[in-house]
């Protein structure tokens, strides 16, 4: 393990949860390019019954292979097919389907905290055992080949690896048509500098790179670059794929050996303390009292918490996420995850470096059965990957604001998702629907997003995007709308509940100038007599989202009260916020 990396030593701790059945500029290129090579979890196929993702649903004109997950190597060098639900029906209709679509399928064998297992399997005793189990599961049941997921792999291990490998090398090659041998990899790089003639593969698991550990900050679960973070409690920089792929060169790999990883799954983080927000909502973020990490699907995300207005492109990271500044500290999230721009980006890093191609884990955490392309991150990476040659991009896709979105702040900034193939972009931005005249008409934007700045308040703005290459202009994306705030302080939300130490009141404002603070005033419900009961300083002049709160310690049981806000701005004027009315 490399200095960096010894900052991580439960680095792969959360992907336990996928050992076992989970119980809770780039221009197109030929498909041999590079390796597109897709694991394909035995229980998202199905244990003994309907499972999440068929075989047959896969589309294998996305991926280059098909990596059937998992064997689990027992420690007399047997073989568990079952508990990862590898069954005979499994992986006949895997095969089936992959070599009918001509496809190749691996068997892998290992997962997280497999090592001593490994260890005692492959001892002089039973490594012999062990590869013959290994080639007669492959040769009976039809696969292309053995994928080999030794995690971790110890320095002090590295003698009886090395055997291991260089004896299955031996036993695969002796077998007409050869056998493909992979790793997935990530500890030891000098390991695999000596075995890399040995390997077809081999894939470093550049995901579930961050956890809540401590002296650790918020983090990417995938990014392709540091971003310029470091951790404070040693000055060294976060972990990045780019930092694992250096640490493999400068071992003596060559590139072309090499493959990084793009998950379909995703670390979301929720609540803690002590951050610059309250709760974890960003990256590079410490906090006093430590947030809850736990990893989840892709389609979850996006069925369960993906809305545009929090969406974030990390530039300098290379890595998307979603942004949650809710009221209290608790219902704060920062998700992290793999989305279309960041496979475009991964695919044209991979091609940048040289290097072989990828891995995807897995293909059920993308499968979403209810969305218009159920299988829409794995065709973004087609896309990225074998784009027709000389195409023209395919128009951008809108990101944030929202089409119709209201009260966005006089300063924002406009997303939209990448185009494949595209090397830059053109935006246009108009108080006409028909863009008859021209608030921005910029072309040559080589990010996807663009920041606007001084918007009139209270006005309707449209905006589209265009992206173009060496072949030529797309058609413009469709076109959005969004409508800017009102000019002074927007207070949104305000609402009440009674809780055992009196009444809570909170509210956000998504825009605010010159707001010296709130007044807060309360009557009962059957008077019409106002009093002041507290204040609460604002913010001055803020066009991001704020969160307020405030507890009526005074209210008494029984009783039912109205409230209301009075916002004060520097100037002496104020202005009402709607009532709330709260039975204590």
């Amino acid at each position: 393990m490399t200095k960096k990396l010894k900052t991580l030593p439960l680095i792969f701790s959360l992907i336990l949860l996928f050992c076992v059945q989970p119980v809770g500029t780039s221009p197109a290129y030929a498909q041999s390019d590079i390796w597109v090579s897709a694991y394909y979890a035995g229980w998202i196929q199905g244990c003994g019954g309907e499972g999440y993702l068929k075989a047959d649903q896969i589309d294998f004109g996305a991926v280059t292979h098909v990596i059937h997950f998992s064997l689990m190597p027992n420690t007399d060098g047997s073989l568990d097919a079952s508990i990862n639900c590898i069954s005979n029906q499994n992986s006949a209709d895997i095969v089936n389907a992959a070599h009918a679509a001509g496809k190749k399928v691996l068997i892998s064998v290992g997962c997280w905290a497999t090592e001593a297992d490994f260890l005692s399997a492959t001892n002089n005793a039973n490594r012999t055992r062990f590869i013959n189990n290994l080639i007669n599961f492959m040769v009976s049941r039809g696969y292309d080949g053995i994928d080999v997921d030794w995690e971790p792999l110890s320095r002090s291990s590295a003698s009886q690896y090395i055997t291991f490998i260089t004896e299955l090398r031996n036993a695969i090659d002796s077998l007409t048509p050869r056998p493909l041998l992979t790793a997935a990899v990530i500890w030891e790089p000098s390991i695999f500098s000596g075995l890399q003639d040995k390997f077809d593969q081999i894939n470093i698991m550049t995901y579930e790179m961050s956890g809540a550990w401590p002296g650790w900050i918020t983090w990417h679960n995938a990014p392709i670059y540091d971003g310029g973070y470091w951790f404070p409690s040693t000055g060294e920089p976060v972990p990045s794929g780019d930092g694992l792929v250096s640490d493999f060169l400068s071992a003596g790999l060559q590139p072309n050996k090499l493959g990084i990883g793009i998950e379909f799954y995703g670390a979301l983080w929720s609540g803690g303390t002590g951050t610059t927000t309250g709760g974890v909502t960003a990256p590079g973020q410490s906090w006093t009292t430590a947030p809850s990490v736990e990893i989840i699907p892709y389609y979850e995300i996006m069925e369960k918490y993906y809305q545009s207005q929090n969406y974030r492109w990390d530039s300098a990271a290379g890595a998307s996420y979603l942004s949650m500044d809710n009221i209290g500290s608790s219902n704060d999230k920062f998700i992290s995850y793999d989305d279309e721009t960041t496979s475009y980006e991964k695919i044209k890093y991979i091609r940048n470096k040289g290097m072989g191609g990828l891995i995807i884990f897995e293909l059920g955490g993308g499968w979403r059965p209810g969305a218009p392309v159920p299988d829409n991150l794995l065709q973004a990476v087609k896309s990225a990957a074998w784009g027709s040659p000389n195409s023209v991009p395919q128009p951008p896709v809108l990101n944030y604001p929202s089409n119709g979105a209201a009260a966005i702040p006089a300063n924002t900034t406009l997303r939209w998702n990448a185009s494949t193939g595209a090397e830059s972009y053109t935006l246009q931005v108009s108080t006409s629907p028909t863009f008859s005249t021209f608030i921005l008409n910029q072309s040559g934007i080589t990010s996807t997003s663009y920041s606007l700045n001084g918007l009139s308040a209270n006005t309707t703005y449209y905006w589209r995007v265009s992206a173009t290459n060496a072949s030529g202009t797309s058609e413009w994306s469709s076109v959005g709308s969004f409508t800017t705030a009102h000019s002074g302080t927007v207070v949104i939300n305000f609402a009440g509940k009674p809780v055992s130490a009196g009444v809570q009141l909170s509210w956000q404002t998504i825009s605010e100038y010159n707001n010296k603070g709130f007044n807060i005033e309360r009557r009962y419900s059957t008077s019409t007599h106002w009093s002041r009961i507290g204040s609460v300083a604002g913010a001055g002049t803020s066009s991001t989202t704020k969160n307020y709160s405030f507890v009526d310690k005074k209210a008494r049981t029984g009783k039912k009260y109205v409230y209301r806000l009075k916002q004060i701005n520097t100037d002496g004027t104020n202005t009402y916020s709607q009532e709330v009315t709260v039975q204590k």
